[in-house]
């Protein structure tokens, strides 16, 4: 049986360096995700020899992460999984499982799992270095935009990094930019997450910058790191400038994107309008993601 705990703050020490040194670049395996959605999204952990075993426990569902382990102790560990839904009374399943993490279960299940494409829950992954210079056809738009607000408010804009004492300002920003678009719960919910973000900015490792206009911030990304190479954007948001996204996410490249090949920006979630604006960006490619079932 699998003695499954809420994430806590204190789980960073075990989970960070062995969620850090997965290879598959995926949103799902940060920490920083697991803890400051928590009130939303109430995930569990249970270790067991070794393993990471990842649970949700959603309004709608119980389900399931792969589970984090060496290929030869997947089939088993899998099965684990298949038991704990028993005892939970659910229906099994995996999400957040990508092509490299498909072919490893096949492996392991040879003709035993049923594997659904997710499309709407792919993680856009794009080139940091191609997001700092903005360089080429694709990306001209984007470069133009930034160009012009730079030039239209020339010594009356900066870009500053984020630090944890600028947690209440950024909320006051965020509550502002909620009014703006009409008060929405999934708004709100997003602002508890970053909340929690600021609450433990440092012991995160969270990294951020903000861009004032006139003093008053205006625009703000927020990120943390996924593994060796890839960073993940956790938040951008900015008040409808004309160049205010554009700046604000080149400017996340250049302040926190050194030493990382590529950035993670999430999914679209289905919505149109999101996914033409993640597009506009050129994407590298999309980590497509799989819902895993037994067949």
């Amino acid at each position: 049986m699998l003695n499954f705990k809420k994430v806590e703050l204190s789980d960073r020490q075990q989970a960070v360096p062995f969620l850090q040194a997965l290879p598959y670049r995926l949103y799902d395996h940060s920490f920083v995700c697991h803890y400051i959605w928590q009130e939303t999204y109430p995930i569990s952990y249970a270790w067991e020899e070794g393993v990471l075993y990842i649970r949700y426990s959603l309004p709608e569902e119980t389900i399931y992460q792969m589970p984090l382990c060496a290929g030869d102790r997947l089939a088993e560990a899998v099965e684990k999984l298949r038991a704990d839904a028993a005892e939970q009374g659910v229906d099994f399943a995996m999400i957040a499982v990508n092509a490299e993490m498909k072919a490893e279960l096949e492996a392991a299940l040879p003709g035993k799992l049923s594997f659904e494409e997710s499309p709407d829950q792919a993680d856009y992954m794009y080139e940091v270095e191609a997001l700092r210079e903005l360089r080429g056809k694709k990306l001209h738009g984007k470069r133009n935009f930034v160009n012009r607000f730079r030039a239209t408010y020339e010594g009356e804009y900066e870009i500053v990094p984020l630090t944890a004492a600028d947690g209440d300002e950024v909320l006051a920003f965020e509550e502002k930019w909620i009014a703006a678009r009409g008060a929405d719960e999934d708004f709100h919910r997003e602002a508890v997450a970053i909340r929690r973000a600021f609450d433990a900015f440092e012991e995160l490792g969270m990294t951020g910058v903000a861009l004032r206009l006139k003093g008053e911030i205006i625009a703000f990304a927020l990120g943390s790191r996924i593994n060796g190479d890839t960073i993940l954007e956790d938040f951008e948001k900015a008040m409808e400038i004309p160049g205010a996204y554009q700046t604000i996410n080149q400017a996340f490249m250049q302040y926190c994107g050194e030493g990382y090949t590529y950035v993670n920006r999430e999914e679209d979630m289905g919505i149109e309008g999101l996914r033409k604006a993640k597009l506009s960006y050129a994407p590298a490619y999309l980590n497509m993601r799989y819902r895993v079932t037994f067949a």
